[in-house]
């Protein structure tokens, strides 16, 4: 059974006026910060500066402390705000928390329910207070589909001067493919490696064995003064074996059957298969994509041709990987029936038929079937006597008989693949003068001749046994 996961895609195009994220000191943001995240103030103030191509009046702005989420201060407007030549905006503004530090995020809202916030981490006042602070965006999934180490980017800030071992504590468990654990957590570690500009970690896939998913309820970051971060989730998928997938359907069918197509697709170590591409090929090379019939794993295929068809189906599981199957049917053509109407009335092998000259007279082999693929392409050929053939023509009239005489009708249909089938009849063609052929009057009169006959001898039967007088044994006849 497919079960079919639909991952929508959505291309966003940032227009000028919309902003991203924050901190990168790129000039096209709409709202950008004149700093890295990760700054510290050990003094517990800092002026912080920056541009925006939007206006800042509905602007609001949080400082919160990334360890306990709690909002330390708040505000509707900044300090300074002054415009520039090129229509953007200059700001500035002063944060200041003399009797306390934090690791900080300070985040600003342009008031915009479209507009995404922009955030910069900051380390404000004694460094007892700091730890590694998650920027608030996901974390990717990661997932193993071979042997090779992944490389992970963790959008992860840590202070200055904390980077070098510092670890990734992982709190980790074997799960369903809704993150459900399937045995109690264990607990394992992984050191972090830092360039200044980004902070990874190196997993190898052995480390997280068996095959399935991998629920991490708790990721922390430890810095080498063992702060520690807040703690979010995380979902690994350790995947090297691909979907399995067959084809359930008729090995043979003949053309314009409605063809059942039934796909088989399982994932056991994923638990998730979605349908990439169904389509069958005729022998020609022609191409059908195949809608579902009933489900999302029945299907129908209707070959207008016959031959040689195949089947192909593809599957992809949850982690990427995917798999093809084939499925060959051969497909038969069925020989068109012959139909032949005469003025309307059916005609039949071996039926004689008498017209007169010059009469409306309509030969009609329209009614000729044969499969929905092929009666559109049917060929009609009739031979009349042994001198006139046509083909192509579909009715004959009174036009093509412009004479009196007996004539041998044969009626040939061909379809496509040049199976046939043919009715062949007699018309006779009579002068409208001449008297009914002699079928026509010496059948009635030997008819009700035999008829009189028979009269006559029943009443001779009957007369003969009225007048018979019985005699009994030793009577002498009077």
């Amino acid at each position: 059974m497919v079960h079919p996961r639909v991952i929508v895609l959505i291309a966003v195009l940032l227009l000028p006026c919309v902003p991203v994220a924050a901190a990168d000191g790129a000039t096209d943001e709409a709202f950008v910060f004149n700093h890295d995240h990760g700054e510290t103030h050990p003094d517990g103030s800092v002026e912080l500066t920056g541009s925006s191509t939007l206006p800042l009046n509905d602007l609001t702005w949080e400082l919160i402390d990334a360890s306990t989420g709690a909002a330390l201060l708040t505000g509707t407007y900044l300090d300074s705000v002054a415009p520039n030549a090129d229509g953007s905006w200059s700001w500035s503004h002063n944060l200041s928390l003399v009797d306390s530090g934090c690791s900080c995020r300070f985040v600003v809202n342009l008031g915009a329910p479209d507009l995404q916030r922009h955030e910069l981490v900051v380390f404000l006042g004694s460094g007892m207070s700091w730890s590694p602070v998650w920027l608030t965006q996901p974390i990717g999934d990661v997932v193993f589909t071979d042997a090779d180490n992944r490389t992970v980017d963790l959008p992860i800030v840590l202070a200055p001067g904390r980077e070098n071992g510092s670890v990734l504590e992982v709190e980790r468990c074997p799960a369903s493919s809704t993150g459900v654990c399937k045995s109690p957590p264990t607990l394992a570690t992984f050191p972090l490696v830092t360039d200044g500009l980004s902070t990874t970690v190196v997993l190898n896939p052995l480390d997280w064995s068996p095959e399935g998913h991998w629920s991490v309820p708790s990721l922390v970051v430890i810095d080498n003064v063992l702060a520690r971060s807040d703690s979010v989730q995380w979902h690994v998928l350790h995947d090297l074996t691909p979907p399995e997938v067959s084809i359930e359907s008729a090995s043979s069918a003949n053309e314009s059957d409605l063809v059942l197509v039934v796909v088989n697709a399982t994932d056991s170590t994923s638990d998730l298969v979605e349908l990439v591409e169904l389509r069958a090929t005729s022998p020609d090379g022609r191409v059908t994509v195949l809608d579902a019939a009933v489900n999302d794993s029945e299907f129908t295929v209707q070959p207008d041709s016959s031959g040689s068809w195949t089947v192909h189906v593809t599957v992809r599981d949850g982690a990427g990987l995917s798999q093809t199957a084939s499925h060959v049917m051969q497909v038969s053509n069925l020989p068109p029936v012959a139909g032949v109407r005469l003025n309307g009335a059916m005609v039949e092998n071996g039926d004689a038929f008498q017209v007169k000259l010059g009469q409306p007279l309509l030969l009609d082999a329209s009614t000729s079937s044969d499969t929905a693929s092929d009666v559109l392409d049917l060929n009609h050929v009739w031979w009349i006597g042994d001198d006139v053939r046509l083909s192509g023509v579909e009715r004959l009239t009174e036009d093509r008989f412009q004479k009196t005489g007996t004539f041998d009708v044969r009626m040939e249909v061909v379809d496509d693949d040049g199976a046939a089938s043919e009715l062949v009849f007699t018309l006779e063609v009579v002068d409208p003068a001449a008297p009914l052929g002699d079928a026509v009057v010496v059948g009635p009169v030997v008819i009700l001749l035999i008829g009189v006959a028979l009269v006559g001898v029943f009443l001779f039967r009957q007369r003969k046994d009225s007048t018979s007088i019985p005699t009994w044994p030793g009577e002498g006849e009077t």
